[in-house]
């Protein structure tokens, strides 16, 4: 038996395990094994994690799954799946959108979730917007569900949600078109899954095979063990007609569900024609469910019942195989992401889980090269006493040389001092040069996000003005005191080449206050508005997000924050004022003050001040400076 992989549905009420192995001519499934859980009368299984540890140790045993590859699916509906449309940006910044849509589009703090995302591969017209499908689920729910198995030794490569693993199936096996419907019912869970060309959409639907059985139940008063021996056998009784309709409200609410499901889909895909619908889950073999299904929907209703590019191998039973093929799909689909033969390779197993399974992996090769090392320090040690009498002797030369070696190394470290001093002065020409090149780099950043204060398309609340610019050096650290009589030539040699660049820009805004001077904005909605405009931020620390993903940020780039050391950013916000003029030239004494300001005028700007630090790095971890553009706004 050659290599194979495995694939295993953990769902609430059973498991299902499937290998495919490689064979002359493709794939092959050559092993299948179903392990109900052993439930209560109201369909519910007595201890959910007690019975998925038991099915997966005995299915382990039964098919001798060994340390073959597994992927696993989870049970529940605790995920989240969302298509969304990119803006069009560059190719190597697809990435950074995607993560900043991640954090607004998924409904749970990004640090308590696994995420993955996969592009829909199609062909984008220029400028179109790119397509992403986003898939989450709590970290603890991972967590957990691995910690409940850890001690079975399966080799998990990679876990997956179920309805994508269909997905996977679907689109490796079955003739699914341009775009079709499937619906699969299981006991504890019905999915929708919508696949439209290279994209797909999922919706996890609220009625499930358990809600049919407990129709039955109630109609013919018995208990759900024997209701649901009846779904099975409906079909081969003379009371499959009663037996229908006794369920046909419970159906007809769920065709419901799919109705809404495809009228929100085709509001968001204007252009999707539905060829068919797809039937799989054990309650879609109830009867006349698929010919219900069919007659509502309007369209051809068919069964999963034979597979296509997988050959059928071992010792199972094609006839058998077909009856069960709707139950093993979506362990199917595991088994092909385990191949690397599936569409979507979405992996929502832990980093940390990843890791260790890695460092597992190594042992073995680990191991080997110890016995090697030994190895060779057993013939080292003999090789050493054979020569021990004779680095005897050596030691007195060894003795000697050392002495050397000190007397040497303090002539150095002397004249490396003395050339650390003699180079101060280079620094000092260096540093000049690197702070030009920031300079214009902070400018050209600033200037980007400056409005056009005279265009009739900028409103009042975002017009913003450049009042006055103020850039000074200054050591990193405090210098210290310079000793009296100390010479001009000696303070340039102490000179500390860390240094920083301190901006001072006065900004001023409308203050929005009404005539008289009333109302406005509030100092706070002051800063917020020119941090996140001017600065292009929405945060005071790290980690910094910028605004929008393509705006232009002097805080992001520099990583300045508002904290007390440098690199940081400050914003301070002085009072309103009538005329739009430097801070310093607004005095008591002055012709503003001795005349009222215009009807509307009153307090009309926000003053504030934006200072920046920015340390001056070494030349050599430094960006180019951008060419300086012409301040027209």
């Amino acid at each position: 038996m050659g290599r194979g992989v495995w694939g295993i549905d953990v769902s609430k009420f059973s498991v299902k395990a499937v290998r495919l192995e490689a064979g002359p001519a493709g794939l092959v499934l050559n092993q299948v094994g179903v392990m109900p859980y052993e439930g209560t009368d109201s369909g519910e299984p007595v201890n959910l994690d007690s019975e998925i540890r038991h099915s997966l140790a005995e299915l382990k045993v039964r098919l001798k799954i060994g340390s073959e590859k597994v992927v696993l699916s989870l049970p529940g509906h605790s995920t989240f799946n969302r298509l969304i449309k990119l803006p069009p940006v560059q190719d190597g910044k697809l990435e950074e959108v995607v993560r900043y849509e991640a954090q607004s589009q998924i409904p749970f703090p990004i640090d308590e979730v696994i995420w993955d995302y996969q592009f829909v591969e199609r062909q984008y017209a220029p400028g179109e917007e790119k397509e992403v499908i986003l898939f989450a689920i709590k970290k603890e729910i991972v967590e957990q569900f691995l910690a409940n198995i850890s001690d079975l030794g399966l080799n998990v490569e990679a876990i997956q949600f179920a309805p994508v693993a269909l997905y996977n199936f679907l689109s490796f096996d079955q003739d699914v078109g341009t775009s079709c419907i499937a619906i699969d019912m299981g006991a504890d869970n019905a999915d929708l899954l919508v696949v439209d060309g290279a994209k797909f959409w999922i919706r996890n639907l609220p009625i499930t095979g358990n809600d049919i059985t407990k129709s039955l139940q109630k109609a013919f008063k018995v208990s759900f063990a024997e209701a649901e021996k009846l779904k099975r056998k409906a079909a081969s009784t003379p009371q499959a007609q009663k037996i229908f309709n006794a369920a046909q409200p419970v159906i007809r609410d769920l065709i419901g569900e799919v109705h809404r499901s495809i009228g929100y889909y085709k509001s968001i895909s204007k252009q999707v024609r539905f060829e068919k619908v797809l039937v799989l889950g054990n309650a879609s073999r109830f009867v006349n469910f698929q010919k219900f299904v069919s007659q509502t929907l309007q369209m051809p209703a068919v069964r999963v019942q034979k597979l296509n590019r997988i050959a059928i191998g071992g010792e199972l039973d094609a006839a058998h195989l077909a009856d069960d093929l709707t139950t093993i799909s979506t362990s199917i689909g595991l088994a092909l992401q385990g191949w690397g033969e599936s569409n979507n390779k979405v992996n929502l197993l832990p980093p940390a889980f990843r890791k260790t399974r890695e460092m597992k992996r190594k042992q073995p090769l680990v191991a080997v090269a110890a016995v090697g090392a030994l190895a060779l320090v057993g013939a080292m040690w003999v090789m050493a006493d054979t020569e021990n009498g004779e680095l005897g002797k050596k030691v007195g030369e060894i003795r000697e040389l050392s002495k050397k070696i000190v007397t040497q190394k303090e002539k150095f470290e002397s004249t490396k001092a003395f050339a650390d001093r003699v180079a101060q002065p280079v620094r000092r020409l260096e540093s000049m040069v690197r702070e030009k090149d920031t300079i214009v780099k902070v400018m050209n950043l600033i200037h980007a996000n400056i409005p056009d204060n005279g265009s009739t398309v900028t409103q009042a609340k975002d017009k913003m003005w450049i009042l006055e610019w103020d850039v000074r050096e200054e050591a990193l650290k405090p210098p210290a005191p310079v000793a009296k009589g100390t010479r001009r030539t000696d303070v340039l040699m102490d000179w500390d080449p860390e240094r920083k660049l301190v901006f001072q820009i006065e900004v001023a805004v409308e203050s929005l206050a009404a005539a008289g001077g009333t109302g406005g904005r509030s100092k706070d909605q002051v800063f917020t508005h020119i941090r996140n405009n001017l600065l292009g931020v929405n945060k005071d620390t790290a980690p910094l997000t910028k605004t929008t993903p393509t705006k232009r940020s002097v805080a992001y780039d520099f990583n300045l924050q508002r904290v007390a050391a440098a690199p940081r950013f400050e914003v301070v916000v002085k009072e309103r004022t009538d005329e739009l003029k430097p801070s310093r030239l607004v005095t008591k004494d002055s012709e503003r003050d001795k005349k009222e300001p215009a009807p509307g005028q009153k307090d009309r700007f926000h003053l504030a001040t934006v200072i920046l630090e920015i340390p001056l790095l070494p030349a050599a971890t430094e960006k180019p400076a951008e060419p300086a553009k012409e301040a027209g706004k």
